[in-house]
């Protein structure tokens, strides 16, 4: 059998076996960083309809903890559902970014194939507050 490798097979296993550990090692630290995101799909709407749920429901406070800004992280105004006015607080929900999980997948008979992705912005309107009539905004 002829060896194209300039090294022995037991030096490349040790080698492969390095930088597995490496990887493997690289990935586990990354899963134990907790992320500041909801776990459930209602906090939107709770917090909405109530911001003091965030220091008084055990519910909301264990749950939600990016919309209660828990972590730390500051929420950008055009998306904190505690800045909606109440005619807006049953559609907590929709305020945020929507994007597809899937990249769509478009065919046309006189151009090649290709794919794209969708992604929708849902936002507080600046004059929310001011306005007889309050706004959401939504850009594609």
């Amino acid at each position: 059998m002829i060896n194209r490798f300039p090294w022995s097979s037991s030096v490349y296993f040790c080698h492969l076996l390095i930088i597995s550990i490496v990887i493997f090692h690289t990935s586990s630290d990354a899963k134990i960083a907790p992320k500041c995101r909801d776990t459930d799909m209602n906090c939107a709407v709770w917090v909405a309809s109530n911001s003091s749920d965030c220091e008084n429901v055990e519910l909301v406070s264990s749950h939600c903890l990016r919309t209660c800004q828990s972590c730390g992280e500051p929420i950008d105004p055009k998306y904190d559902v505690k800045l909606l006015p109440p005619k807006l607080k049953s559609i907590a929900w929709m305020v945020g970014r929507w994007r597809s999980e899937f990249g769509g997948k478009a065919f046309f008979p006189t151009i090649p194939k290709f794919t794209y992705g969708e992604q929708v912005d849902i936002t507080i309107a600046d004059n929310a507050e001011n306005a007889k009539t309050p706004l959401l905004n939504y850009t594609f």
